[in-house]
């Protein structure tokens, strides 16, 4: 975030002020790719990111049914975020 900052000579300018975390930060976590339920979970997140009119991009829902078919693919790591405390931060 931006600031006005009054430097000792009396120039006005400009300084960034320290990151200081919110409460709710989201929090990463990850995890192999472990078969049906995930397809089904990554389609239904497909559907519910991506306009309709944008649904037949690249991958699409049969795409990903496809890839997800191929071993070489299935080793893929699925990430995940959920929003979390700084209480909660502190405990992991």
């Amino acid at each position: 975030m931006l600031d006005d900052y009054d430097f000792s000579q009396g120039v006005r300018g400009k300084y960034v002020q320290p990151f200081v975390p919110d409460s709710t930060m989201a929090m990463s976590t990850s995890r192999p790719y472990s078969g049906p339920a995930d397809l089904h979970s990554m389609l239904d997140l497909l559907v519910a990111v991506r306009p309709a009119e944008r649904r037949g991009n690249s991958p699409s829902k049969v795409d990903l049914r496809e890839l997800l078919a191929l071993t070489a693919v299935q080793s893929t790591t699925l990430w995940f975020s959920r929003p979390v405390s700084l209480c909660d931060r502190a405990d992991s």
